[in-house]
């Protein structure tokens, strides 16, 4: 039943279902991070204060992150994001 949830709508294009796929990748390993990252930071001796604002500070740019391509993704071509492939 899950994975009906997470499943993209069959309305979606081919485009739409590798959007979907690759965002909901992002969202696992995002999560996963944010999970490991303050016990890492904490075996290397960081404060409360420390881990929280590192933590924070990687939360804050992700988000900036998002924002960014968001506004600014459309512009690009589709293969201009794989520079490794030939136009």
């Amino acid at each position: 039943m899950i994975f009906k949830l997470l499943a993209a709508p069959t309305t979606a294009t081919a485009d739409g279902r590798k959007l979907i796929a690759t965002r909901s990748v992002r969202a696992f390993v995002d999560g996963m991070v944010y999970v490991v990252l303050p016990g890492f930071l904490l075996v290397l001796g960081l404060s409360g204060v420390q881990i929280g604002a590192v933590v924070t500070a990687s939360l804050l740019g992700s988000a900036v992150a998002t924002i960014l391509v968001g506004i600014y993704g459309n512009e690009l071509r589709r293969l201009d994001c794989w520079p490794w492939r030939r136009c």
